[in-house]
């Protein structure tokens, strides 16, 4: 009788834990350690709560000018990513506690930044249009993607970015549901951080050429060194042929 064991479903916590490790991965962040995940996927949401704050509160009173103000804190944030005002703020208030220090932030990153001071431009230029409608509409995509980040952990600007480089394959994979990226990076980690899979294998196939032209040239001596053996085998008198052979110089 074949008996067959049952699938079991990962453990809630660890689908949790995998999925900030997603995140991690999905913002552009190498790897570092496991157990400090927590406290960086916490840091990492500093930036999105208070701006989630933010938005409800201006899309609440209709104030553009507040809308206004954080589309130039975003695009600030992108042209001037060491000088992010709110990196600077976690770093002084919590950093000291949490014992984790916000970077710059890496490119896909600042392209999410970039799209949602985008569309807080638009949303202040809309409502001071008079275009009502449309700065509801535009509000509505903005607040759905900072309760993705900050609920759901995951980021769609991060995630287009990844698709707009033509990197389908690694979008998907930082998706919260997915496998385990970090330990995906990890795997595929070079001495510049996360290596595309690409890379790996040029590599292989480097190493494969270089193979085949060291066993080329074995072959080649080993050939010359039979023909010289051969040479001495030979009666005393040698040919000018075979004294060109034992010499190596035959063409």
């Amino acid at each position: 009788m074949i008996t067959y064991a049952t699938p079991q479903a990962a453990p809630f916590l660890y689908r949790v834990g995998r999925a900030k490790r997603n995140f991690i991965v999905q913002q552009g962040f190498s790897p570092s350690c496991p157990t400090t995940c927590d406290l960086e996927y916490s840091a990492l949401l500093f930036m999105p709560r208070l701006l989630g704050l933010a938005f409800v509160t201006a899309a609440v009173l209709r104030l553009p000018t507040v809308f206004f103000a954080l589309g130039v804190l975003l695009w600030w944030c992108v042209v001037a990513p060491r000088f992010n005002p709110l990196n600077a703020l976690y770093n002084w208030v919590l950093a000291p506690v949490s014992g984790v220090t916000l970077t710059p932030a890496p490119a896909p990153r600042r392209f999410s930044q970039f799209l949602g001071g985008t569309f807080a431009l638009a949303i202040a230029a809309s409502q001071a249009t008079g275009a009502h409608t449309t700065a509801l509409v535009l509000q509505a995509i903005l607040l759905a993607a900072v309760s993705a980040v900050v609920f759901g952990g995951f980021c769609l600007g991060s995630f287009l970015f990844h698709v707009l480089r033509g990197r389908p394959d690694v979008a998907m994979q930082t998706l919260p549901w997915a496998g385990d990226a970090w330990l995906r990076a990890l795997a595929q980690r070079g001495p510049g951080g996360i290596v595309e899979p690409q890379s790996a294998t040029k590599d292989t196939q480097a190493a494969e050429n270089a193979k085949g032209a060291e066993d080329a040239t074995d072959a080649a001596d080993a050939k010359d060194a039979k023909v010289i053996e051969d040479a001495k085998d030979a009666p005393a008198t040698l040919t000018c042929e075979m004294q060109i052979q034992m010499a190596g110089c035959l063409w």
